[in-house]
Protein backbone atom coordinates (compact mmCIF):
# COMPACT_ATOMS: atom_id res chain seq x y z
CA UNK A 1 0.00 0.00 0.00
CA UNK A 2 1.31 3.45 -0.66
CA UNK A 3 0.01 6.89 -0.57
CA UNK A 4 1.29 10.23 -1.08
CA UNK A 5 -0.23 14.26 -1.68
CA UNK A 6 -0.65 15.85 -4.86
CA UNK A 7 -2.42 19.30 -6.06
CA UNK A 8 -3.70 19.41 -9.06
CA UNK A 9 -5.74 22.52 -10.71
CA UNK A 10 -5.33 23.91 -6.74
CA UNK A 11 -6.99 20.85 -5.10
CA UNK A 12 -5.16 19.01 -2.55
CA UNK A 13 -5.52 14.65 -2.74
CA UNK A 14 -4.73 12.57 -1.02
CA UNK A 15 -3.80 9.04 -2.90
CA UNK A 16 -3.75 5.92 -1.79
CA UNK A 17 -2.79 2.47 -4.18
CA UNK A 18 -2.87 -1.01 -3.53
CA UNK A 19 -3.16 -4.19 -5.11
CA UNK A 20 -5.14 -6.38 -2.81
CA UNK A 21 -8.19 -6.20 -1.29
CA UNK A 22 -7.29 -6.32 2.32
CA UNK A 23 -5.47 -3.35 2.23
CA UNK A 24 -8.25 -1.47 0.18
CA UNK A 25 -10.92 -2.41 2.51
CA UNK A 26 -8.66 -0.95 5.31
CA UNK A 27 -8.72 2.08 3.38
CA UNK A 28 -12.23 2.55 2.92
CA UNK A 29 -12.80 1.94 6.26
CA UNK A 30 -9.99 4.13 7.88
CA UNK A 31 -9.81 7.14 5.36
CA UNK A 32 -13.05 6.91 3.90
CA UNK A 33 -12.47 7.92 0.63
CA UNK A 34 -14.39 10.87 -1.39
CA UNK A 35 -13.63 9.19 -4.70
CA UNK A 36 -12.42 5.67 -5.73
CA UNK A 37 -11.13 3.90 -8.46
CA UNK A 38 -11.30 0.43 -8.28
CA UNK A 39 -10.56 -2.46 -10.49
CA UNK A 40 -12.76 -5.06 -11.15
CA UNK A 41 -10.13 -7.85 -10.98
CA UNK A 42 -7.56 -7.23 -8.42
CA UNK A 43 -4.71 -8.90 -9.56
CA UNK A 44 -4.36 -10.17 -5.79
CA UNK A 45 -2.36 -12.59 -5.17
CA UNK A 46 -2.70 -12.59 -0.87
CA UNK A 47 -5.10 -15.52 -1.90
CA UNK A 48 -8.47 -12.60 -1.19
CA UNK A 49 -10.82 -13.16 -4.16
CA UNK A 50 -12.76 -9.91 -3.55
CA UNK A 51 -14.10 -8.31 -6.24
CA UNK A 52 -14.22 -4.33 -6.88
CA UNK A 53 -18.03 -5.19 -7.09
CA UNK A 54 -17.67 -6.42 -3.42
CA UNK A 55 -15.46 -3.36 -2.65
CA UNK A 56 -17.88 -0.97 -4.30
CA UNK A 57 -20.27 -2.30 -1.43
CA UNK A 58 -18.11 -2.16 0.85
CA UNK A 59 -17.19 1.96 0.20
CA UNK A 60 -21.41 2.55 0.12
CA UNK A 61 -22.40 0.87 3.31
CA UNK A 62 -19.70 3.34 4.98
CA UNK A 63 -20.84 6.55 2.70
CA UNK A 64 -23.37 6.23 -0.07
CA UNK A 65 -22.39 9.51 -1.17
CA UNK A 66 -18.82 8.50 -2.17
CA UNK A 67 -18.14 8.51 -5.67
CA UNK A 68 -16.37 5.62 -7.31
CA UNK A 69 -15.03 4.76 -10.34
CA UNK A 70 -14.62 1.43 -11.68
CA UNK A 71 -12.17 0.26 -14.15
CA UNK A 72 -11.96 -3.05 -16.36
CA UNK A 73 -11.37 -4.80 -19.12
CA UNK A 74 -14.43 -6.76 -18.91
CA UNK A 75 -16.99 -5.79 -21.19
CA UNK A 76 -20.08 -8.34 -20.30
CA UNK A 77 -22.96 -5.58 -19.94
CA UNK A 78 -23.84 -7.63 -17.11
CA UNK A 79 -21.15 -6.98 -14.50
CA UNK A 80 -21.07 -3.20 -15.92
CA UNK A 81 -25.37 -2.76 -15.01
CA UNK A 82 -24.43 -4.54 -11.46
CA UNK A 83 -21.40 -1.93 -11.02
CA UNK A 84 -23.32 1.41 -12.07
CA UNK A 85 -26.85 -0.26 -10.29
CA UNK A 86 -24.91 -0.71 -6.81
CA UNK A 87 -23.54 3.26 -7.10
CA UNK A 88 -20.67 2.95 -9.40
CA UNK A 89 -20.21 6.61 -10.95
CA UNK A 90 -18.40 5.41 -14.32
CA UNK A 91 -17.57 2.20 -15.63
CA UNK A 92 -14.83 2.84 -17.88
CA UNK A 93 -12.64 0.10 -20.05
CA UNK A 94 -9.30 -0.65 -20.00
CA UNK A 95 -9.74 -1.97 -23.61
CA UNK A 96 -7.50 0.96 -25.39
CA UNK A 97 -5.15 2.32 -22.31
CA UNK A 98 -4.93 5.41 -24.75
CA UNK A 99 -8.61 6.20 -24.57
CA UNK A 100 -9.39 5.17 -20.82
CA UNK A 101 -6.77 7.66 -19.77
CA UNK A 102 -8.66 10.57 -21.02
CA UNK A 103 -11.77 8.98 -19.89
CA UNK A 104 -10.33 8.15 -16.59
CA UNK A 105 -9.24 12.12 -16.28
CA UNK A 106 -12.57 13.34 -17.87
CA UNK A 107 -14.04 11.04 -14.90
CA UNK A 108 -12.20 12.40 -12.06
CA UNK A 109 -12.76 16.11 -12.98
CA UNK A 110 -16.31 15.31 -12.83
CA UNK A 111 -16.87 13.74 -9.78
CA UNK A 112 -14.39 16.39 -7.99
CA UNK A 113 -17.02 18.68 -9.64
CA UNK A 114 -19.86 17.32 -8.01
CA UNK A 115 -17.88 17.27 -4.64
CA UNK A 116 -18.72 21.12 -3.79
Amino acid sequence: MSAFFKEADGIEFKIFSTTNAEDAVRIIETEKPQISILDYLFDDYSGDRRTGIELLIILKEQDETSKVIMISRESDHEVIDEALDLGADFFLSKENQLTAIGQLDMAIRALVARLD
